[in-house]
């Protein structure tokens, strides 16, 4: 299961935007493209649905409730899910692990074979 994660220090709307716009540079181009695509076929409302119920998506008090093993991943260029929070996350998973690719926000897009190959590490 994938999972949209907010950081808790940056829970509005506003400060995502402008992580998630700021991050934008730190990916490749080809990527932006991508999501405007996506961004489109969902269209205003939807997208803007989903950004709002992330936000109000306390991921942090539901980790601890987790029991199987946990794949917490990030891009380490990015600035939406910082280092710090992800190691907290996996703190609270009963069997967390973090792994971190050289890439931006987007990591299935940008590392999909890394992302594959641990996933498949961590159901074995």
């Amino acid at each position: 299961m994938r999972a949209l994660v907010v950081d808790p220090d940056a829970r509005s709307l506003w400060r995502q935007f402008l992580r998630l716009a700021h991050n934008s540079s730190r990916e490749p181009k080809s990527l932006g493209f991508i999501s405007l695509a996506d961004y489109w076929a969902a269209g205003v409302r939807r997208a803007w649905a989903t950004m709002r119920m992330a936000i109000a998506d306390r991921i942090e008090d539901k980790l601890p409730r987790i029991r199987a093993p946990t794949l917490v991943v990030r891009g380490t260029r990015s600035n939406v899910l910082s280092e710090d929070v992800a190691r907290r996350m996996v703190q609270t998973l009963a069997d967390g692990r973090l792994m971190e690719l050289d890439a931006g926000h987007n990591v299935p897009l940008e590392r999909p074979r890394e992302l594959a190959d641990a996933a498949v590490v961590l159901a074995t």
